[in-house]
């Protein structure tokens, strides 16, 4: 009991330590960068700080982007108003979830050792590739939390035959709405990941399932 409890703190530790690691190095938020040259960052924080500074969204401040990040942004805004040091430590509290999450899916298959080595080659395609992820603080890397989780659940659903839970379906419709708030192209992988869970309850005839799945989703 106290070895597993010590090799999980130790795992975690670990997944946190790659998560300081690469958004301090990559982020252009990190304190190593003088500024930040991205004008999607400049606008959405500068909405956000607006909002939580007593502005009405869509009002008073317009962006093309939904609630969701102005939200994220607004609250790093009341660490610092002025800088992006805000923006920082939520990036590296959403690498470790989504890191985290990354762990659970490899550990379906592996042990913690091998684990841990494909949670890190993942957090180098992740942060060091000229994707939309590179150079830190994008809509894709605030919501890679959401993405990693839906590959988990499906991940254990078709190698594990571990069915899928009425409050997991929750969040997946909770997250799906934020990403549609955010990047409504990104629904394709929450529609491309529905279809293998889907056609499941329509080959047992489960049609009851499917129509209560699909509430709690829209519900979400």
């Amino acid at each position: 009991m106290i070895k597993t409890r010590k090799r999980k703190c130790t795992v975690l530790f670990t997944i946190l330590l790659i998560s300081v690691s690469f958004i301090t190095v990559f982020s252009k938020c990190s304190p190593l960068y003088d500024f930040n040259n991205s004008p999607d960052v400049t606008v959405i924080f500068e909405v956000g700080r607006r909002m939580f500074d007593g502005q009405l969204l869509y009002r008073d401040v317009i962006d093309q982007k939904g609630p969701f990040l102005f939200v994220i942004y607004g609250i790093a805004s009341l660490i610092s108003d002025s800088s992006y040091i805000g923006l920082y430590f939520t990036e590296i509290i959403f690498s470790f979830i989504s890191l985290c999450f990354v762990y659970k899916t490899v550990s379906l298959k592996y042990d913690s050792k091998r684990s841990l080595l494909a949670t890190f080659f993942v957090a180098c395609l992740m942060y060091c590739c000229p994707l939309n992820t590179y150079g830190g603080d994008t809509a894709e890397l605030m919501m890679m939390p959401f993405f990693v989780y839906l590959y988990y659940i499906g991940f254990r659903y078709v190698y594990k035959n571990v069915s899928i839970k009425p409050y997991e379906y929750l969040i997946v419709g909770i997250t799906s709405g934020c990403v549609l708030w955010s990047k409504y192209t990104l629904l394709g992988i929450y529609i491309a990941w529905f279809i293998i869970p889907a056609v499941d309850m329509i080959k047992e005839k489960n049609f009851k399932k499917l129509f209560s799945t699909c509430l709690i989703i829209a519900g979400g």
